[in-house]
């Protein structure tokens, strides 16, 4: 998303903070920042007044004129299909830049032209597609009181920098002025400069609203339109730099406060009856555009806060034109603070005649987790003063009180205790954390070993044409269970306040060798062979071991006589002899019990082999009930057990 800084100045000061300065506060505060550059794309034009416009002899869409530049006349040939005698516009003088064009006299149709008058696409640089259709080949017109010696960039409001942010879907919450200001003042521990006007109302009585079991909040204003009012530049601008192209004044107020609040406000042509139920506004889509274009002055602004889409949405009526973050739901600040909001602008810039009493209910939902300090240490590695840093989290709407830290609706990201505590280290300072080397318990076997080991196998399984894997030690304790072909009692697990899902140290390489197989089968490519060595934990020891994986495209001869082949090479790369090894039968569950072994070496078993069974190949979609896509085969070996024979 784009910001124009000087708006974000008016709610959070950082007049003052140098180009570097920002692009700082936003990576400290976790957002990418993809680029920043000026607001406006002009040095050197001036004001000036059109004097003796004429059509071009030689050309139908173009006209040329007089200006007047410190009492010398210059000739300009203009295409602005609006360009008349009297208005007062921007004149690129030559030597003057536009864009990265530096301006010169030059010959049009016959007639030599000294610059050009600018557009406000030209001015600000912006993508044609953002401006209106009907004003697409429109030079700017300022207001006829506009002083000749006022600066352009300022008068416009384009004065400073736009940066572009990457904002990742899960903090989409932060993709509004306000609420990216509120991130700013907390990591400056600044105060928010903004407040909202309370707008006169008449008093008026709303009947037939109900609350949705999924809502929390529903705020009615019921207003009287005045349709004779363009909309004013001061909301184009903000719209422009947003990507959005302004069409009416009714739409152009709505995206306007969504990009300044958050939250979308919905007008309902106050003639139709409406409520809130379970499901949907009775009988009234709001996402349906026409209802933007109703002429009917009697209408009601309308915002919703709920956790779930379902509550206010009739999906096969969705308009994409109001954006992913009113599909989802709008918090109960964003709709509070949106259905004043949206009534201050709409006054201001002249679209209502009069209000009538806002209806609003709200339920507070807001999140609490009990987290002691002495937590937050141990997460982060570190122990600093808390309390400069609740002042910090204060400003973004998260308070603590005693062990209690109380989350605001608009952070739905905000789900775990661990949540919590990168929001602590986000406004600490990750660069504060430093990294520290903590002790391990030394290894039974000596690392040279497990080096050679490595080395010796690798370069076997690189002969056969297998690609090493490396994936993902922890897993869910479900898959621990489900994969547990060692038939282990007990895991190994994360403290459970760490991670919610994946806190299961793995017990056999075969989950993360599936998914690395399943993947590349997804991709289509045909002949896959993996193999991994990492440790895997048994009895809440750590097991070097070794993992194989191939389909049935390895060789010409039977696939499961490929694999035994694999298996003794890699045992006889670390013993040098084979002779103490045997096979016997197993019943290994993720094995087809007909063609599968356990593999033994002086009697001990040390692992395990065969064809991977149809029921997980199924669950997994590498089989199809009418067709069978694929054989696996899968051999697992206790490389630690090898090395200490």
């Amino acid at each position: 998303m784009k910001f124009l800084l000087n708006e974000l100045n008016k709610y959070v000061n950082i007049k003052n903070k140098t180009k570097e300065e920002i692009i700082d506060i936003f990576t400290k505060l976790a957002f990418e920042v993809e680029d920043i550059y000026p607001a406006a794309q002009i040095k050197g034009a001036i004001l000036t007044k059109v004097e003796n416009c004429k059509k071009h002899p030689n050309a139908d869409t173009l006209s040329y004129l007089n200006t007047k530049i410190k009492g010398e006349e210059l000739e300009v040939v203009c295409g602005g299909a609006n360009i008349k005698n009297g208005q007062i516009v921007a004149h690129a003088i030559p030597g003057s830049i536009v864009g990265k064009i530096k301006m010169a006299p030059k010959s049009l149709r016959g007639i030599v032209s000294n610059g050009m008058i600018l557009s406000i696409g030209e001015i600000a640089g912006l993508d044609k597609k953002v401006i209106e259709d009907d004003a697409k080949e429109d030079i700017f017109v300022f207001p006829e009181n506009t002083k000749l010696d006022s600066n352009i960039i300022e008068l416009l409001e384009l004065t400073g920098d736009v940066v572009d942010l990457s904002i990742l879907p899960d903090r989409q919450y932060a993709a509004s002025y306000f609420t990216m200001a509120r991130e700013i003042a907390g990591h400056l521990n600044q105060e928010l400069s903004f407040q909202i006007k309370d707008i006169e109302r008449e008093s008026e009585t709303q009947t037939n609203l109900v609350l949705g079991k999924d809502a929390h909040s529903l705020h009615v204003t019921n207003v009287l339109l005045n349709r004779d009012i363009k909309t004013p530049y001061w909301i184009k601008r903000i719209l422009y730099h947003a990507g959005m192209k302004p069409s009416n004044d009714i739409e152009d107020i709505v995206r306007y406060s969504m990009l300044m609040t958050g939250a979308i406000t919905y007008i309902v042509d106050r003639q139709e009856e409406f409520k809130l139920d379970d499901r949907k506004l009775n009988e009234i889509d709001i996402f349906n555009s026409q209802a933007l274009l109703t002429e009917n002055k009697k209408v009601s602004f309308v915002t919703i806060g709920s956790n779930k889409r379902s509550n206010f949405v009739n999906e096969k009526n969705l308009n994409k034109d109001f954006g992913m973050r009113a599909i989802k739901g709008t918090t109960t600040e964003a709709a509070l603070l949106t259905s004043k909001f949206i009534l201050e602008v709409a006054a201001e810039a002249g679209f209502i005649k009069s209000a009538s009493t806002t209806v609003s209910k709200i339920i507070e939902n807001n999140k609490t987790f009990e987290i002691e300090d002495s937590y937050i240490f141990n997460y982060l590695g570190v122990e600093f003063d808390l309390k400069p840093v609740i002042d910090k989290l204060n400003k973004i709407g998260i308070t603590k009180e005693g062990n209690t830290y109380k989350i605001p609706s608009y952070r739905k990201d905000i789900e775990f205790k661990a949540d919590v505590v990168e929001e602590i280290a986000r406004f600490y300072g990750v660069e504060n954390i430093e990294p520290k080397n903590y002790k391990i318990t030394n290894d039974k076997v000596k690392p040279e070993i497990h080096k050679n080991a490595m080395v010796n196998i690798t370069n076997e399984l690189v002969k056969y044409g297998f690609l090493e894997a490396k994936t993902y030690q922890l897993i869910t304790e479900e898959l621990a269970k489900k994969y547990n072909i060692w038939n282990m009692n007990e895991f190994v697990k994360l403290r459970e306040d760490y991670s919610v899902d994946y806190n299961t140290l793995q017990t056999s390489l075969f989950n993360g060798l599936l998914e690395t197989f399943k993947l590349n089968h997804r991709n289509f490519h045909k002949d896959l062979r993996f193999f991994e060595i990492g440790n895997v934990y048994h009895n809440k020891q750590p097991v070097y071991t070794l993992g194989l994986m191939h389909n049935e495209f390895i060789y010409e001869q039977e696939p499961i006589l490929a694999t035994k082949e694999l298996v003794l090479k890699a045992i006889e790369a670390i013993k040098g002899n084979i002779s103490k090894l045997t096979f016997e039968e197993t019943n290994v569950k993720i094995f087809n019990k007909y063609v599968s072994a356990k593999i033994n070496y002086d009697g001990k078993l040390i692992g395990l082999i065969g064809e991977i069974h149809p029921s997980i190949l199924r669950e997994n979609k590498f089989i199809r009930l009418d067709k069978i896509k694929t054989k696996i085969y899968y051999a697992e070996l206790q490389i630690e057990s090898l090395l200490r024979e």
